[in-house]
């Protein structure tokens, strides 16, 4: 992955966005397998 930070600040708040983006993503990810009937998730 490519990103270089303009600053301290800007790389926190890239940090801090991606890092929701991924928790959203996640728990769609696992609602999904979920109402498939997946018992396990895989991490």
């Amino acid at each position: 992955m490519l990103f270089v930070p303009i600053s301290c600040w800007e790389s926190f708040n890239y940090l801090r966005v991606k890092n929701a983006f991924f928790q959203i993503l996640s728990r769609v990810y696992k609602f999904v397998l979920k109402s498939l009937g997946c018992g396990v998730v895989p991490r």
